[in-house]
């Protein structure tokens, strides 16, 4: 209790008390406003931490999303190289086997020749 500035000593004197608070202190009523506007405060921020810790939940979300939609845009795109390397090695062998279906016909078409140039 706020007292009027008696000896607070164990022999006595202790003052009595007064309703008007002393200087430097506050009243009960404006305890109460302070501890309120002090908890208000507290719950605020905890909302902004709260917020702060979700937005950065979504950013991680948004990276890992970004990330596998990367890999597996990567992924495509070598599958699709693949394929079109197989088509091309397709094509290369149908030609080097046309290369010596025509070779192989030279050859006949001059050993015709010289079988005929010799006949005659």
């Amino acid at each position: 209790p706020v007292t009027d500035g008696g000896d607070a000593s164990p022999e006595g004197g202790g003052g009595k008390a007064t309703e008007e608070p002393c200087e430097g202190t506050f009243s009960e009523k404006t305890r109460e406003e302070l501890l309120h506007t002090l908890l208000s405060k507290d719950r605020e921020l905890d909302l902004l931490r709260l917020e702060k810790e979700e937005a950065a939940k979504e950013q991680e979300i948004q990276r890992v999303r970004l990330a596998a939609w990367v890999a597996s845009s990567l992924q495509a795109v070598q599958e699709r190289a693949r394929e079109e390397m197989a088509a091309k090695d397709v094509e290369i062998e149908g030609l080097l086997a046309d290369g010596e279906q025509m070779r192989v016909l030279q050859e006949t078409v001059e050993r015709v020749r010289g079988e005929r140039a010799e006949s005659d």
